[in-house]
């Protein structure tokens, strides 16, 4: 779960003592849901997932990098997987064109050189739905497909351990992170496809590139739904799937829908998994956040430790496939609630960070009331000087935002480097949140920015008016 560049670390043996419990006592799944599990769960194998993860997180791919021939051979892997299934691919073009990529550009981070921009691109399928009065509904399942990449590429978070050894390598394979979660969607769909189960609602397929920068592919998604938008009813992420059999999976973001709790429940009773939900609010820490920020039901769960994240130790040959095989059946049996239920997760204003939550380690990355919806990042030092910002100033790169929030509403677009909020200049190591924290300051009046463009300024106004709700 991405945390400006570097993932939220959180032991289990604290959210033991802070997660909500899902439901005491259940209520099980439905004997249809339960008919299809039963049909679809065993062609989940650890043999499958481990077929996945062995060759996504092997050096051939580098680490799969954001913007990299790494991430582009990971991203036509899965295409081909989709394929090889025939799964309708929901990319760029349209009729017998239509590809399985959808693919867009971004600014770096932390580039090689400033003014630099890359390619990434999300891999699409859709399995249409089958129920007369839910088909036109529309549920997501997704997961990141690029990870830490390797030395030289520009830099989204990787660590080095200290000092010489074995674990200093020049690839990190991003194994947990997250290619144990793209081994999962992947075995989802083969499991629907090959017992050939019908489902009620539709199910777009997605891995998403560019996640480890800035949430990039799941941002762009929702500006660019293939399907309208309005059509979406339910969205769920995963990461870090395949370490830790001794520690349980946790859910974060669920108070985006009061379906969530008992959905969970009746996972964890049908699968045997024991998925906690830590906190309600809305996190920007994973590719659930631009969903969740416009108001979808929309939650990202997984095992959150801090075991080789970031560093290149991160390596398949640690799973323990059997939790692994129960997380991804727990997946499964969390989708086919979602496209069979009779009536799909009701909306609910979205849990904002009005004071604060209960860990504030999440604080930082917490949707605050007038949350104007963007990723952004601090100049490098190579980025200020050709911002030609004095040695006292700084600047906040925007990398992007999400459609239909303030500060897409404002005009910002990726590349921007806002200098000065309401008049004044941003001082040197201003931090991401101070636009958050004007827009709080003014109760989601008017804030104005001074951005850099190119090579001109540019004066913007963003406001949000913190209903807590997306629009």
């Amino acid at each position: 779960m991405l945390d400006v560049g570097s993932k939220i670390h959180i032991k289990l043996a604290v959210l033991a003592g802070l997660g909500h419990s899902a439901a005491a006592q259940p209520p099980a799944i439905s004997a249809h849901v339960d008919s299809l599990l039963r049909l679809a769960a065993p062609a989940i194998t650890a043999n499958e997932l481990r077929r996945h993860v062995s060759e996504l997180a092997s050096d051939a791919y580098g680490g799969r990098g954001a913007g990299y021939p790494g991430e582009l051979k990971a991203a036509e892997y899965v295409a081909r997987e989709f394929a090889a299934l025939d799964l309708t691919p929901l990319g760029d073009a349209a009729g017998a064109a239509r590809s399985y990529l959808q693919r867009f550009r971004f600014v770096p981070r932390l580039p090689v050189h400033p003014g630099d921009t890359l390619e990434s691109e999300n891999v699409l399928a859709v399995i249409p739905g089958s129920g007369s009065s839910f088909a036109h509904d529309v549920v997501v399942i997704g997961a990141h497909h690029d990870g830490q990449g390797r030395l030289g590429e520009a830099d989204p978070g990787r660590e080095m351990p200290a000092g010489p050894g074995p674990l200093r390598d020049s690839i990190w394979n991003s194994a947990d992170d997250n290619a144990s979660s793209v081994a999962v969607v992947l075995a989802i769909a083969r499991a629907l496809k090959e017992s050939g189960v019908r489902l009620r609602r539709t199910v777009v397929i997605a891995t998403f590139g560019g996640e480890e920068p800035a949430l990039l592919g799941s941002m762009y998604y929702v500006a660019h739904p293939p399907l309208a938008w309005d059509r979406h009813v339910a969205m769920f992420t995963m990461e870090q799937m395949g370490r830790h059999a001794d520690m349980q999976p946790i859910a974060m973001d669920a108070g985006t829908s009061p379906a969530w709790p008992t959905l969970i429940a009746r996972a964890n009773t049908a699968t045997g998994v024991h998925v906690t939900i830590l906190s309600p609010e809305v996190i920007q820490d994973s590719d659930h956040y631009p969903f969740a920020i416009r108001g979808l039901p929309a939650i990202v769960f997984g095992v959150n430790h801090d075991d080789d994240i970031h560093l290149p130790s991160d390596e398949w040959q640690k799973f323990d496939f059997p939790a692994f095989t129960t997380r991804a059946r727990f997946a499964l049996a969390l989708l086919l609630q979602l496209t069979e239920d009779q009536e799909p997760p009701k909306r609910q204003t979205r849990p904002l960070c009005h004071n604060g939550t209960h860990i504030p380690s999440l604080d930082a990355r917490c949707a605050s009331p007038y949350d104007p919806g963007l990723e952004a990042t601090v100049l490098t030092e190579a980025e200020r000087q050709q911002a030609h910002l004095p040695p006292t100033a700084g600047g906040l790169k925007v990398l992007a935002v999400v459609a239909g929030l303030g500060a897409e509403s404002a005009g910002l677009v990726p590349g921007d480097v806002i200098v000065a909020l309401q008049g004044k200049p941003l001082p040197r190591g201003v931090t991401p949140r101070a636009l958050h924290h004007a827009l709080d300051a003014a109760h989601g009046e008017t804030v104005s920015l001074v951005v850099v463009r190119g090579n001109q300024r540019e004066r913007l106004s963003v406001r949000t008016r913190g209903t807590g709700n997306g629009t």
